[in-house]
C-alpha cells in the first residue's frame, strides 16, 4: 500500500511539474538550438527545463517499458513482478522528486543574492584563512558614479528659478560574482574571442541593495540608499554657495566634482555633475553607431562589441564635437541605450578619442530581468530616451538643443516627436546613415518638419562647421 501511495503521489507531482515545464519551455524555446545565445536571465532555468524534460522522458519510458513487460508476464508471476517493480518505481519517483528539489533550491540560490551571500558567509566562517574560500568568495566591491546633470531648482513648477540647484546623482554599488562570471563566460566564449574579464565581472555583478551613501563636503548632510538593484538614483537640492565650493576652478566646463562615501563599507569615490543652466546650448548625442561603431543590428557584433575588443570611433566625430564645444560653448550629454555596466569602458573610449566631457544617461541591465539581446535590440529604450529629452527641455527655460543620432534604431522617430512638441527649442537634428542616399524613411519620419532643421551624415567630415 505504501508503494502504491508513493506512486500516486509521485504521479500527481509529475503532472504539476509537466505543466510548469510546458509553460517554461514555451518561454525559453529550447527546441531552437540558438536559445543558449539568448543569454537572458532565465538561461539557467532553461537548462533546468531541458534537464527536467530528459528526466521525465526517461521515467515515462521506464514506466511504459515495465507496463509492456507486465502485460507479457504470466499470470502466476505477476504478483512477484508487482512486488519487485512497484518498489523500484517508487524509489525512482522519490529520487526524481529529490532531483527537482535540488534544482529548484539551486536556482533559487542563484537568483537570490541575499541567500547566496548568507551561504557564502557560513562557508567563509568555516573556512577562515582557507585558500579555496579566498578564491571563491573574496569578491571585490565597487562604487561607480556616472556623470550626471544639475538644473536650476524650481518650486511648484515655476518658470522662475531660484539660486539653488537640483543635482541628479546616479551610480551603482555592486559586488563582483566570480561564479556567475565564469558561468557566463563559458557560455559566450564559443562566439567571442579575447573576452574582457573586467566587462564580464561588471555585467554579472550583484547590486548592494539598501546601502547608505552620503555626499561629502556640503554644509549639511545629504544621504540616500541604494535601491533593490544597488542603483543610486537621487535628486538633491543644493545651494548655490555649495555649488561654488564644489565647482572646478578655472575649468572650461560648468562642472562640479563631489565625493560619495558608502557608510560602514570603508569606500569613497568621486563623481561629476554638469551644470545645465536655463540659457545656452546643449548637444545631446547617442553613442552606439553615432560616434562609436557598434553594429547593434547584429547579435554577434553586439556580443563582440560588448564583451571584447577595442571600441572604435566614427571618423571625424571627436574633432567636430570639440569644434562645437569650443565655438558654441556647448555642454554635451551622451544619451544611449547601452547599459550603465559599460560606463567605465565607454568613458575610457571617449577620453581616448578626445570627445568632450559630458553627462551620461544610460539604462541598467539585470541578468534576471530581461533578455540580453532584447535589451539592445528592442524598442524598450524609446520611452526612456524620450523621457530624458523631455526632462532636459522642461528643466531649462530657454536652453537650445542639437540632437545627434543614427538611423539604425529609433533615433529619427524619437527626435522627430520631440521636435514637434518643442520646435522652438530644437535647433537641429543630425542622423547618421550608412549611405547618403537613404532618404525614404527619413523623409517620411520628418514629414512636415522643415528640411533646414534636419540633415544626415556618414561620418564627422559630412557635418557642417556651424549650425546657423
Amino acid at each position: 500500500m505504501v508503494s502504491i501511495f508513493l506512486i500516486v503521489q509521485g504521479v500527481c507531482g509529475l503532472v504539476v511539474v509537466l505543466v510548469y515545464i510546458t509553460v517554461a519551455v514555451a518561454n525559453c524555446n529550447p527546441i531552437n538550438p540558438t536559445f543558449l545565445l539568448q543569454l537572458n536571465g532565465n538561461v539557467v532555468k532553461c537548462i533546468f527545463v531541458v534537464t527536467y524534460w530528459l528526466l521525465t522522458f526517461s521515467i515515462a519510458w521506464f514506466a511504459i517499458g515495465h507496463i509492456w513487460i507486465f502485460r507479457k508476464t504470466n499470470v502466476s508471476s505477476k504478483g512477484q513482478f508487482c512486488e519487485t517493480n512497484v518498489s523500484t518505481v517508487s524509489i525512482i519517483i522519490l529520487l526524481y522528486g529529490y532531483i527537482l528539489g535540488i534544482w529548484y533550491i539551486g536556482f533559487s540560490i542563484w537568483n537570490n543574492a541575499s541567500i547566496l551571500r548568507w551561504l557564502q558567509n557560513i562557508i567563509q566562517q568555516r573556512l577562515k584563512h582557507n585558500l579555496i574560500s579566498s578564491f571563491l568568495f573574496s569578491n571585490e566591491k565597487q562604487l561607480i558614479l556616472v556623470p550626471s546633470v544639475a538644473f536650476r531648482h524650481r518650486s511648484n513648477n515655476s518658470t522662475n528659478p531660484s539660486d539653488d540647484w537640483m543635482l541628479y546623482a546616479q551610480g551603482w554599488f555592486f559586488e563582483e560574482n566570480r561564479i556567475r562570471a565564469k558561468f557566463i563566460k563559458s557560455i559566450i566564449s564559443p562566439f567571442v574571442d579575447n573576452i574582457d574579464k573586467k566587462r564580464i565581472s561588471y555585467f554579472t555583478g550583484s547590486g548592494k541593495k539598501h546601502k547608505s551613501l552620503c555626499i561629502d563636503g556640503l554644509t549639511y548632510e545629504m544621504c540616500t540608499k541604494t535601491d533593490a538593484h544597488g542603483l543610486i538614483k537621487k535628486q538633491f537640492q543644493v545651494s548655490n554657495n555649495d555649488i561654488k565650493q564644489l565647482r572646478i576652478p578655472g575649468g572650461k566646463y560648468g562642472k562640479i566634482e563631489y565625493s560619495v562615501t558608502a557608510l560602514k563599507q570603508n569606500m569613497k569615490t568621486k563623481g561629476e555633475i554638469f551644470l545645465c543652466d536655463d540659457n545656452g546650448i546643449s548637444i545631446i548625442s547617442d553613442i552606439d553607431d553615432t560616434i562609436k561603431i557598434t553594429g547593434v543590428t547584429s547579435i554577434r557584433s553586439v556580443l563582440r562589441n560588448t564583451f571584447a575588443g577595442t571600441f572604435h570611433a566614427v571618423a571625424g566625430m571627436s574633432e567636430r564635437y570639440r569644434h562645437y564645444e569650443s565655438y558654441y560653448n556647448a555642454t554635451f550629454h551622451y544619451l544611449t541605450a547601452s547599459p550603465d555596466q559599460l560606463y567605465p569602458f565607454l568613458r575610457e573610449f571617449l577620453d581616448r578619442e578626445q570627445f568632450p566631457l559630458g553627462s551620461y544617461h544610460m539604462r541598467h541591465f539585470s541578468w534576471f530581468d530581461i533578455n540580453f539581446f532584447q535589451f539592445f535590440l528592442s524598442k524598450s529604450f524609446i520611452k526612456q530616451k524620450a523621457s530624458i529629452l523631455n526632462m532636459f527641455i522642461q528643466e531649462t527655460y530657454s536652453r537650445k538643443f542639437i540632437l545627434f543620432g543614427d538611423i539604425f534604431q529609433k533615433d529619427p522617430e524619437i527626435y522627430a516627436d520631440i521636435y514637434r512638441k518643442y520646435p522652438e527649442r530644437i535647433l537641429k537634428i543630425f542622423i547618421r546613415v550608412s549611405q547618403l542616399n537613404e532618404p525614404n524613411r527619413l523623409n517620411k519620419v520628418f514629414q512636415q518638419i522643415p528640411k533646414s532643421k534636419w540633415d544626415v551624415f556618414v561620418d564627422g567630415f559630412d557635418l557642417p562647421e556651424h549650425f546657423f
